[in-house]
């Protein structure tokens, strides 16, 4: 690493992400914290996306274009890429708060053995740019404080996925571990952050919201059966894992059955189940059409109005 280079590289990869991108590398470049970089992987976009991300003439942007592979693969790019001691990943639908970089700094100053930091970030809706009143995180009950060892937060993070995008990483964790598994699509996120815990590296929380998540009818997420897929084979890929110390190949055994049932009832091999799945979908739908589900702020929280503006003209 170079005596110039930065703290922090923010690595963002966009596939065809021309109607977001523009506000997400706005709500970067905003940062209050100077040191750092964005790297902008496009993952074979054919709506503009370059061009968009090229119009920026910001010296800390870069724009590295590769035939499309998937976001596992377009974030390793970006992490061979950063110069960056800690590598921040960011997807191109959504929104830094400008002190994330600042917050995420000092999470790790307090803790140096800590290698990754994550936090929570407000979710509002594309269509009708709504800010829900509970956060990103809240429905996976993230543990806070954040346990205190590796091993602590292993046992949570099994149960539930409750660190979500944005997090920083040091590469140098990151390097040992091998970035994201390029195999995985539906649940790469999980598979890195328990392959680090598993592998001894320390987490700690960010106290936010640092973010905005954008949620929209186009997200992967969606998708069910990739969801599940990859959930299977995540606990799959962990039984494996000569790291994964023996105390905890219980729970491993345990959350792999249930996901393997969970893929059982998606693809409808598991008549009942799947009929069950589909009542509760049913259910939840009847909830949120009268007024039963999430619940919205009536104007956003101040701190996103002071970052954004008026939701309804974000791009």
């Amino acid at each position: 690493m170079t005596a110039d280079a930065p703290a922090f590289s923010v690595v963002i990869p966009a596939h065809n992400a021309a109607a977001t991108l523009r506000s997400c590398l706005r709500s970067v470049l905003a940062q209050s914290e100077a040191g750092f970089e964005v790297v902008v992987v496009d993952d074979g976009s054919s709506d503009g996306s370059v061009a968009l991300a090229r119009s920026f003439t910001d010296p800390r942007l870069r724009v590295l274009e590769r035939p499309a592979g998937g976001v596992s693969s377009a974030r390793n790019a970006g992490i061979s890429a950063a110069r960056g001691e800690i590598v921040c990943f960011l997807d191109s639908d959504d929104l830094l708060l400008p002190r994330y970089l600042e917050v995420v700094a000092e999470t790790f100053g307090a803790g140096p053995e800590v290698d990754f930091v994550y936090t929570d970030a407000w979710t509002f809706d594309d269509r009708t740019r709504r800010v829900r009143v509970n956060t990103t995180a809240h429905y996976q009950r993230p543990p806070r404080p954040a346990p205190a060892t590796a091993g602590e937060l292993l046992h949570e993070l099994l149960m539930r996925n409750f660190i979500i995008v944005p997090v920083a990483v040091r590469r140098r964790a990151l390097e040992e571990v091998g970035g994201f598994d390029e195999a995985i699509f539906g649940a790469e996120d999980w598979d890195l952050w328990l392959r680090l815990l598993v592998a001894g590296h320390r987490a700690d929380e960010a106290p936010g919201p640092l973010g905005l998540r954008r949620e929209h009818a186009d997200q992967s997420s969606r998708d069910p059966v990739r969801m599940v897929s990859g959930r299977v084979r995540l606990f799959e890929k962990l039984l494996d894992n000569p790291l994964l110390a023996p105390e905890d190949a219980a729970l491993v055994t345990e959350r792999l059955a249930a996901e393997r049932r969970g893929w059982r009832a998606v693809t409808g091999e598991d008549r009942t189940a799947a009929l069950v799945r589909r009542g509760r979908i049913r259910l939840a739908g009847v909830k949120q059409a009268i007024g039963a589900g999430a619940r919205w702020y009536e104007s956003p929280p101040a701190v996103v109005t002071a970052a954004f503006g008026d939701l309804a003209e974000l791009d």
